[in-house]
């Protein structure tokens, strides 16, 4: 990396919650830089309008930054940055892995982490789904505000009394922090969902599922369902949530 553009670079990640104004002084001394280095460094970042100077001689950053944040944001590919965290679950769980995300009214499954089982197919890449079935679904509603449910159940179709009570299922949902189905979609199989936080990407819902035999979840469910909890909020946490 060339010298400089290392050294702008060190200036910038100098500020941070603790330090969102500093001085010449205080950057110069928390990036280890000569301080007519980092004065030459930072005029630089000022000009190009990545640093502002305040009337008490403090710098700070621009929106500019954050502008730029946003759109590294929209081009995150978060299948490649959950991976990892998928393969894992599902090898210590023994059990298919999928990741989800909200599109309209649908849910659709944009990541899979698969295991040798006669019920690996019940998950399919690209596959959508109606948001008002199984557990994925009310996890990925219950992200939502009650408007969005509200116009999503208005689409929906359901008998009379069912927006009601899936109403009542998605305060749960919200409460607990997880959903379980049995046998809802495809018989004879449980479906454990957990939600995933994204800090930017308000607007955008994904959660986490665990997939498979009824036969075989059902009594590790306890088990599961901590694991994949625990899944979830380290998965939230490297989406940058709190």
């Amino acid at each position: 990396m060339i010298r400089a553009i290392e050294r702008a670079l060190l200036i910038l990640d100098s500020f941070d919650t603790a330090h969102p104004r500093q001085t010449l002084q205080e950057i110069a001394s928390r990036t280890n830089l000569s301080k007519a280095t980092a004065f030459r460094l930072v005029g630089t970042l000022v000009k190009g309008g990545y640093l502002l100077r305040d009337e008490a001689q403090k710098y700070r950053l621009s929106l500019e930054v954050l502008r730029l944040s946003s759109f590294a944001e929209v081009d995150i590919n978060i299948q490649a940055v959950l991976r990892p965290l998928m393969a894992q679950v599902g090898k210590q769980a023994g059990e298919t892995v999928a990741l989800y995300t909200s599109s309209g009214s649908s849910r659709v499954c944009i990541e899979t982490v698969q295991i040798p089982s006669p019920l690996m197919r019940i998950v399919i890449v690209g596959e959508q789904v109606p948001l008002i079935r199984g557990a994925i679904g009310r996890t990925l509603l219950a992200q939502m505000t009650d408007s969005e449910n509200e116009m999503i159940l208005a689409e929906s179709a359901l008998p009379k009394n069912d927006p009601m009570v899936l109403r009542k299922r998605i305060e749960i949902v919200r409460h607990r922090g997880y959903d379980v189905a049995r046998s809802e979609r495809v018989v004879g199989a449980t479906a454990i969902a957990v939600p995933i936080h994204h800090r930017l990407k308000s607007g955008a819902h994904y959660c986490l599922a665990i997939v498979g035999p009824s036969a075989r979840i059902d009594d590790r469910l306890e088990e599961l369902t901590l694991m994949l909890r625990k899944a979830g909020q380290k998965a939230s946490r490297e989406l940058g949530a709190d």
